[in-house]
Order: C-alpha cells, then sequence, then structure tokens
C-alpha cells in the first residue's frame, strides 16, 4: 500500500462503502421475516452460508461484509467504517483502501468460515484489521499520527471483551474469530517493511485462503458438502465416507445424518428386492425391517412387507 501526502478532501468511497452497507443491512431486517429461513435472503443478496460457499459461490467472502444481521452491530461497524475508512483513505487513496479493504474481508471472512464453519457477515473483522493496522502505522508513520493515539488500542482490548462477554452472557453471534484475525492480521500487515515483503505476505496468505475453499477437510461443512456432490454422482461409498467424516467433527450435523441414513435405506432397499425377487423371503422381510428401523414411515419397506406371502 503506498502512502501518499495527507488529503483532507471529502472520503468519497468511505461514504459508498457505507451506504452499500447500510443499504443491504435494511433490505435484510425489512424482508427476512417473509422468509422461512432468513439464509435463503442472505443468498440471494450475495452472502450465502457456509455450504453453498464451498459449492462454489465463492463471491459470498466480500459480499457478506456488507451484510448484517443485528442492528447494534450494524451502528458500530458503520462508525467504525466511517471513522476509520476516511482515515485511511485520505492517506493511501481510494484505490488503496479499496485494495487494503478487499484483502481484509477475504482473510478475515476465510478465518471466520473454516474456524467456526460461520461465512462471518458483517463487517467487525475489517474494521478491527484496520484498528490493528492504524496502532501500527500511528507509531511508524508521521501520516498516520494523530492526537489520542492510545484510544485505538483501549478501542480494540475493549471492544473484543465485549465480542466475548455479549456472546457467552447475551447470546449473540458476532464473529469473534474474524475479529480477532483481523486484528492480528492488521497488526502483522502494519509491522512488515518494505513494498516487495507487504505484497508477497498479502499474495501467500490470499493464495492460502482461497486455496482452503476448495480443500478444507478439517471442515464439516465441506465435508458435507463434498458428501452430497458424491451422492448425487452416485458415488455412495465416497459419500458414505464425506459423511461420516463431517459426522466425526461435528455428531449434531443433521443433514449429514439425514443423507447418511438415505444411503443405507438405498443399500438395504436393492439387497431387499433382489433377494424378494429371488423368493427369499425371510431375508427380504429381515432387511425391510431394517429399512423401516431407520424410517418407520418408508412406504415402500411396508408395501413390500404386504406382499409377503
Amino acid at each position: 500500500m503506498k502512502l501518499i501526502k495527507k488529503d483532507l478532501s471529502f472520503p468519497f468511497f468511505t461514504l459508498l462503502l457505507n451506504v452499500i452497507t447500510l443499504c443491504m443491512s435494511l433490505f435484510f431486517f425489512f424482508y427476512a421475516s417473509d422468509y422461512q429461513n432468513p439464509n435463503d435472503l442472505l443468498r440471494k443478496l450475495g452472502a450465502p452460508d457456509a455450504y453453498y460457499i464451498y459449492s462454489g459461490e465463492y463471491w459470498g467472502i466480500l459480499v457478506n461484509t456488507f451484510t448484517h444481521l443485528n442492528p447494534i452491530m450494524l451502528i458500530f461497524n458503520l462508525v467504525g467504517l466511517w471513522i476509520l475508512g476516511a482515515f485511511f483513505e485520505r492517506r493511501t487513496g481510494w484505490f488503496g483502501l479499496f485494495l487494503i479493504g478487499s484483502y481484509a474481508s477475504v482473510i478475515t471472512s476465510v478465518i471466520q468460515l473454516n474456524l467456526s464453519n460461520d461465512p462471518g457477515i458483517g463487517m467487525s473483522g475489517v474494521n478491527f484489521f484496520f484498528l490493528g493496522l492504524l496502532i501500527v502505522y500511528s507509531k511508524r508513520f508521521s501520516e498516520f499520527q494523530f492526537n489520542l493515539r492510545y484510544v485505538a488500542s483501549a478501542t480494540a482490548i475493549i471492544g473484543i471483551g465485549l465480542i466475548m462477554y455479549s456472546n457467552r452472557y447475551l447470546n449473540t453471534n458476532i464473529g469473534l474469530e474474524a475479529v480477532l484475525g483481523g486484528f492480528i492480521f492488521g497488526i502483522i500487515y502494519g509491522l512488515l517493511r518494505g513494498r516487495k515483503i507487504k505484497i508477497a505476505f498479502g499474495v501467500s496468505t490470499l493464495v492460502f485462503s482461497l486455496f482452503t475453499l476448495f480443500y478444507a477437510p478439517w471442515s464439516s461443512i465441506w465435508n458435507l458438502q463434498r458428501g452430497v456432490t458424491a451422492h448425487q454422482n452416485n458415488e455412495l461409498k465416497k459419500a458414505t465416507n464425506y459423511y461420516e467424516t463431517a459426522l466425526s467433527i461435528d455428531p449434531d450435523l443433521l443433514d449429514a445424518q439425514y443423507n447418511l441414513k438415505l444411503i443405507q435405506i438405498d443399500e438395504l432397499s436393492d439387497e431387499a428386492f433382489a433377494l424378494h425377487e429371488k423368493g427369499e423371503f425371510r431375508k427380504a422381510e429381515a432387511l425391510y425391517k431394517q429399512i423401516l428401523a431407520i424410517d418407520p414411515q418408508n412406504i415402500w419397506a411396508k408395501q413390500q412387507l404386504r406382499k409377503l406371502p
């Protein structure tokens, strides 16, 4: 990021980012009640959940930054974006703000995605990235020095503490992983010296982050998505392995449980039907009952039992 001479002109790009964030968030607040699952509306806004990001809707790691689920967090983030965004835009130019903001958005979203299976809705991670960067730059560059600069450090500490308290005791779901990751990466990026080193660090971390969108075996949702793809291609053994891996990571993952049962029922159904056709009725009956033990409402198994002699 190239520093330019301090410019006190109006930060139009920061204003644009605020307007986009406000409009997308208000649209969600007004229309979320029309959807049985609010995630469907988020997906239409370009902010899909983890499953669809792993399915190929990769733009979500950028767009989700502009959407908020909580009006209070929206207000805090708009204020933070206006103060920090304007401060950086006046010193790096709008394009510098765009580059560093995009980098922060991708990094913090991917951190949140990998550590929690949450795509990281909101701008908290990006704001804390800028906060960490500002703390370092205010000590390194005269262009970034400002009165009461220790307020930035205090704000970061108090903000992280409040988020931890809110998540634990008020049942909020603010992306702590994105916040901590953004703050730490902002400090690291600020400490790097030399344009080439900054570019190398930025590119390498971006490449690694994007790679995890295609390969994340530690994620239950990634394994679920791979399992569904294999299931749709009738690669049942492969699908079973993915579903079982997903459940070993998150035993409460209902979609993996359900799809695994479907495979078990399909396999039992094929075997039972073959035995029925061969006249091995008692063996077929045992398999029909196994199907009903897995799915008591299975109509096909009930019909087949009635056909037995």
